[in-house]
């Protein structure tokens, strides 16, 4: 009767485990069979995308719009996986004790650098989108960056978010 009753809860454990398996599996491929949209919003940054979603862009300036925008990622993507490098490397060189002044120097030239030409690729972009936008529509993109300019301010004097509210610590 024991051996029975073992051999029934072994298989129904097996059996579940099959389903629990098979549904698993079934998520994971329904997910990656999912269509992917070319240019996610959370891709293009807060002011890209509210300005390609409100702006009320024609289908041509949307095209157009588009082109544009994948332009720019195509340019700066490499810069910031360059500057991520940079910044890791001056981490590493402030972690060792043998470093001098004249490499951290170097390497943080080198970071400058990279994000100046950033800064002026993205400074260009706005300039053509500035261009193929109507004149109502510059209006509100003057008003977007104003914004923006505003908000990264702000950032800038809180520290960039860098420093987190400690346990019981308030604003």
């Amino acid at each position: 009767m024991k051996k029975h009753q073992f051999y029934r809860y072994g298989f129904y454990a097996s059996l579940f485990l099959l389903i629990a398996t098979a549904t698993v599996l079934v998520a994971t491929l329904w997910r990656s069979w999912a269509p992917k949209a070319e240019n996610p919003a959370f891709m293009q940054g807060m002011g890209f995308a509210q300005f390609r979603n409100t702006m009320g862009f024609g289908a041509e300036q949307a095209a157009v719009y588009d082109r544009l925008l994948n332009d720019y990622q195509g340019q700066v993507q490499p810069l910031r996986q360059k500057l991520h490098q940079e910044q890791a490397l001056i981490f590493q060189l402030l972690s060792d004790e043998r470093t001098d002044t004249a490499q951290l120097n170097s390497a943080s030239l080198r970071s400058a650098m990279l994000q100046h030409e950033i800064r002026l690729a993205t400074f260009h972009h706005l300039q053509k989108v500035s261009a193929l936008a109507g004149p109502d529509q510059r209006r509100q993109l003057v008003g977007l960056y104003n914004r923006l300019l505003r908000e990264s301010s702000a950032q800038m004097e809180r520290g960039g978010r860098r420093h987190r509210m400690r346990w019981g610590q308030r604003n």
